[in-house]
């Protein structure tokens, strides 16, 4: 990930670990080791987020239900560029924003946005996957089901185990 930073077209990458027989916590750990290096500065030209085979719906709240929307058929890891985030903030200012001058309600557009701009960008992502998740009564979950059976069929048929770490209980 740090030969990345050197390249600074690469806005994101997405490192994948096919044959790492490691629990979601413990993949979830090294990333937070990773991120922890002091010896590359206040601050890591990467946002990174670990993404695992091995993580159950949890419908109570959209930060509980994180790690299913980051569920994938391999441990991996994906890196954005920090400033290619910071671009797509809208709370950073930038942009451009058209409103209906009939329907105009200063008040509650004061609100609106006031409570907008104190949403970082993380969390404006996990509120809108959980509401589509929600609204789509969670049929998503099929789908990780189905691309989870795939990979567990294809690792047979390459005569491999699937590691019982990604399972999910």
């Amino acid at each position: 990930i740090f030969q990345l930073e050197k390249d600074q077209k690469t806005e994101l990458a997405l490192l994948v670990f096919p044959w790492q027989g490691v629990h979601r916590n413990d993949f979830e750990q090294l990333l937070r080791s990773v991120r922890a290096r002091k010896d590359r500065g206040p601050r890591l030209p990467f946002a990174m987020a670990a993404f695992h085979p091995n993580a159950t719906l949890n419908r109570k709240n959209p930060e509980q239900a994180i790690p299913f929307f980051r569920r994938s058929p391999f441990p991996l890891i994906q890196a954005v560029r920090s400033e290619s985030l910071e671009k797509l903030d809208p709370s950073q200012g930038e942009g451009t924003s058209f409103i209906d001058v009939d329907s105009l309600n200063l008040v509650g557009l004061a609100q609106d946005f006031r409570q907008q701009r104190k949403k970082s960008l993380r969390r404006k992502v996990t509120e809108a996957n959980f509401q589509a998740g929600e609204k789509s009564d969670w049929k998503i979950a099929s789908t990780i089901e189905a691309i989870h059976r795939e990979r567990d069929q294809l690792w047979e048929r390459l005569d491999h185990k699937v590691p019982p770490e990604w399972q999910v209980v």
